[in-house]
């Protein structure tokens, strides 16, 4: 799909080609320049979209950034409410009200938060902790994520619709990227499912249009400072014996499936050195010195203490086929595998 040359600040064509592909930030910028509704929006009310855009373009004068990206930013405040009403999930019951009312920028230029709030970040960073291992690594959600990523490659190399930069360019100034959403990417799939005969793919599609989630085996999980270096190990350790289980089991080792996730807790450690990295951690205000310092350096905020903790999790998942008897095939994997990787950390065999 070929599309039209990203516009400049002048607003004529860029000399510069544009990247294979963009990433959500830059998206936005190129959704600014060249969505039709957009533009009149900003001539009507004679807005500059050059101001907007500069709020999220990092550097080192945008001093709201964190607003945008950072680990208190409003995304991040945003999807902690939207999961937990979605989901059911309870940790979203953070004080976002107080919070927005609590930011301010020191004598520094530093986007912060009064000290008053230093509680409530506190609290927001926990949940968000808890919201993740809870939904977005969920072992039902991450078993149909392989299965969505499979079906998105496939999409892919079968022309279904393409992400290339050139082809976002496009859909934005055609107006179509609007409708590129989760129904339009569904809709794909039972198209490329009416044309398949690849019988793992369509196992996939139908785990996805159906509901039927590739089946948790066996995982692994810690939360720790050792956690990214131990969970690491533990997924070298699976990926050389993948082939080998398979085989022990009679299971096609294309079904079988090695996940793994990691996530701190915040960005930043307390006592790090202070890099650019730093600009995405919460900040406080120092109510002494005026000066705002990371949250994970005043000694009485709990991620003082836990700003050395990560998550770290590692999963096989199974894909089974519609005819087999899914409980005894994964009992096997799971005594195999469990058999060949010895490790302390919290081992979950399959259920249900």
């Amino acid at each position: 799909m070929a599309g039209p040359q990203p516009l400049g600040e002048s607003g004529t064509a860029s000399a510069t080609p544009p990247p294979t592909h963009y990433d959500h930030e830059a998206l936005g910028a190129q959704i600014i320049d060249l969505d039709a509704e957009l533009k009149d929006t900003f001539q009507r009310n004679d807005f500059d979209p050059e101001l907007l855009k500069k709020v999220f373009q990092p550097g080192p004068e945008n001093q709201l950034l964190p607003i945008i990206s950072s680990d208190l930013d409003c995304d991040r405040l945003d999807y902690l409410r939207r999961t937990a009403h979605f989901s059911g999930a309870p940790y979203g019951s953070v004080d976002i009200r107080f919070i927005a009312g609590s930011a301010m920028l020191d004598d520094h230029g530093q986007f912060c938060f009064s000290h008053k709030a230093m509680r409530a970040a506190d609290h927001l960073l926990v949940s968000r902790y808890y919201d993740y291992v809870q939904v977005p690594f969920h072992k039902t959600v991450s078993g149909l994520e392989w299965s969505l990523v499979t079906g998105l490659k496939a999409c892919l190399d079968a022309g279904e619709f393409s992400c290339s930069a050139d082809a976002m360019v496009a859909m934005i100034t055609d107006g179509d990227w609007s409708i590129f959403d989760d129904q339009y990417v569904v809709s794909c799939f039972r198209d490329i499912r009416k044309k398949s005969s690849d019988l793992i793919l369509n196992d996939h599609l139908d785990g996805i249009i159906n509901r039927r989630p590739p089946k948790l085996v066996v995982g692994w999980e810690e939360i720790g400072p050792e956690a990214r270096t131990n969970t690491n190990k533990i997924k070298v350790a699976l990926r050389s014996i993948l082939e080998e289980v398979a085989d022990e089991v009679g299971c096609d080792v294309k079904r079988l499936h090695i996940w793994d996730a990691k996530t701190k807790l915040s960005s930043v450690q307390a006592g790090e050195e202070l890099t650019e990295v730093s600009a995405k951690a919460v900040h406080i205000m120092d109510p002494r010195s005026k000066k705002a310092r990371p949250l994970v350096e005043h000694r009485d905020a709990i991620m003082h203490m836990l700003s050395r903790s990560e998550y770290g999790g590692v999963r096989v998942y199974l894909l089974p086929t519609p005819a087999e008897n899914s409980r005894a095939l994964r009992v096997a994997l799971c005594e195999a595998f469990e058999k060949r990787v010895g490790t302390s950390t919290t081992c979950t065999a399959p259920v249900g």
